[in-house]
């Protein structure tokens, strides 16, 4: 293993906090499973601005706002990662980077017990809790 790789990621919820934007990424990190958008944070740049370039880059989206959420360590590929995850409220717009999304669409919670996923624990817990509230 070389080194530790530091990423940023978001858990990616439209502004009536009923839909979780999910992706299937085109590198097969997480096979067919569906996760949340996000990539690497270069070195001139801050977690969040990283986070902001990659939703961007990779799905044209227009954050409203964005909190942090917690940090998760885990390994793929060989490598080991640490991720700073975010709770990101967006418009639904998006257009998909098919160089690095493979497909993303915007899903009601109740559809997440249908579909494998690979949202942060506590990404989760964040969406049951809005669950709770409605």
């Amino acid at each position: 293993m070389d080194k530790i790789k530091i990423i940023t990621a978001g858990v990616v919820l439209n502004k009536e906090k009923n839909k979780i934007l999910l992706i299937k990424r085109s590198d097969q990190m997480w096979k067919d499973n569906w996760s949340i958008p996000g990539g690497h944070v270069e070195f001139n740049e801050t977690v969040e601005d990283a986070l902001k370039r990659e939703l961007k880059e990779e799905l044209s989206l227009d954050i409203i706002n964005i909190e942090f959420l917690a940090f998760e360590e885990f390994y793929a590929k060989n490598k080991k990662f640490i991720s700073l995850n975010f709770i990101v409220f967006a418009k639904e717009n998006i257009l998909i980077n098919e160089k690095e999304i493979k497909d993303a669409k915007w899903f009601n919670f109740n559809e997440l017990s249908k579909i494998n996923n690979k949202i942060p624990k506590e990404g989760v817990d964040y969406v049951n809790r809005l669950l709770k509230e409605n």
